[in-house]
């Protein structure tokens, strides 16, 4: 689903924009889901 080199992938970065460009619980919990999967990728 997402490339395993170069990073962070480039849908991950814009669900990590998104989650901070927003102010709502649900895009705080938008974002530390997605650097979870980030940990876990690495």
């Amino acid at each position: 689903m997402y490339p395993s080199k170069g990073g962070i992938p480039i849908l991950l970065n814009e669900k990590v924009i998104g989650a901070i460009g927003g102010s709502g619980d649900e895009d705080v919990e938008v974002l530390e889901s997605a650097l979870e999967n980030v940990i876990s990728n690495m």
